[in-house]
């Protein structure tokens, strides 16, 4: 791109909640750019408003994103305080696919020379995608519609997470592996309107697991990006019974994961996919296709993000900051106020 495009407007008397929308659903230029935009909703009165960012996923991903929106309040109370902006601030390095395929093609050898780990990986990804979504036999997939993301919020107070965080540490598993639990044991709950439920589910959790871990050396200035399009896929047998023995279920999925992670699992099923040539692994086709999902869910890679959060400003104060991804456009959408 020769020169920068901007795409920021002012939207008086807008909705927040059907601005997100327009963003979760907007179109990006990929050709010419840019591959982001902004929307700023004036407050009541001109006293603060909210910002809300659109980012297209393959420049940043959640993490960097709130980065992104620390420096932008950093330069928003600059100008207010009449400080000088140091515009010689780069917020990271982007890393180009060539790194990528690098550690694929590492894997794609690895496979080729290791028939056992080829063939257990190959049972791995079978078992991780041949196997219906449960929840499809409750709630319906659509098929003649266009599929739409949607953002619910549900705000959990500082108390109640730093409990949930206490917990996770004693109990020796990632914040990560909880979550996916919390959200199986939720799943269960949904299922319990089948008639005849079986005694447990085998649910299909798609990761998203970030490159940074298998870059070499410093990768502190790496700007995120998640491994390949389609993720880490992991599959859980799930007792109807879990409540009763939650914190061992998750250590399993816990240690399997890490596990997973240490042998660089993520990075062989992309290159055995690769290796395969699905169909399913046609990008367009996978982001339109009305097919049934190959699994029940996804989940991000929770983290502590409390260092890279705005601070308070002399001027200005972030009061609100929450972030989301659209699963069918591939932008991602943060926004904050004050």
């Amino acid at each position: 791109m020769d020169s920068c495009i901007l795409d920021f407007k002012v939207v008086k008397d807008g909705v927040e909640e059907d601005e997100q929308q327009k963003l979760i659903e907007h179109i990006f230029n990929t050709a010419e750019g840019p591959m982001w935009c902004a929307r700023f909703l004036p407050a009541a009165g001109g006293q603060g408003g909210v910002l809300l960012l659109g980012v297209h996923h393959t420049a940043t991903d959640g993490l960097s994103n709130i980065k992104i929106c620390h420096f932008l309040h950093t330069i928003l109370d600059d100008l207010t305080a009449e400080r000088r902006v140091d515009d010689a601030e780069q917020l990271a390095d982007h890393v180009g696919d060539e790194e990528a395929r690098l550690l694929y093609e590492r894997e794609r050898q690895r496979l080729l020379h290791d028939p056992d780990l080829y063939r257990r990986r190959k049972e791995e990804l079978m078992a991780a995608t041949k196997v219906p979504p449960p929840i499809l036999s409750v709630l319906s997939f659509p098929r003649n519609e266009v599929a739409t993301t949607r953002s619910v919020k549900l705000v959990l107070d500082e108390p109640a997470t730093q409990a949930f965080r206490q917990i996770c540490q004693a109990e020796g598993v990632s914040l990560h592996c909880a979550l996916t639990g919390v959200v199986n044991v939720a799943m269960l709950g949904i299922l319990e309107a089948l008639p005849n439920t079986p005694p447990e589910h085998n649910f299909v959790c798609s990761h998203d697991i970030n490159l940074r871990r298998y870059y070499e050396g410093d990768t502190s200035r790496i700007l995120g990006v998640h491994i390949a399009t389609f993720s880490y896929k992991m599959s859980l047998v799930t007792p109807k019974d879990v409540m009763h023995k939650f914190w061992p279920y998750v250590l399993e999925l816990h240690g399997r994961l890490r596990e997973d992670l240490k042998d660089r699992a993520p990075l062989q099923a992309v290159a055995l996919r690769l290796m395969e040539r699905s169909k399913d692994d046609n990008f367009k086709e996978c982001f339109s296709s009305t097919a049934d999902p190959e699994y029940c869910y996804a989940i991000s890679n929770v983290g502590d993000v409390t260092s890279t959060l705005p601070g308070n400003g002399d001027f200005v104060q972030v009061t609100n900051l929450t972030w989301c991804a659209s699963l069918r456009s591939r932008s991602h959408e943060a926004s904050a106020s004050r």
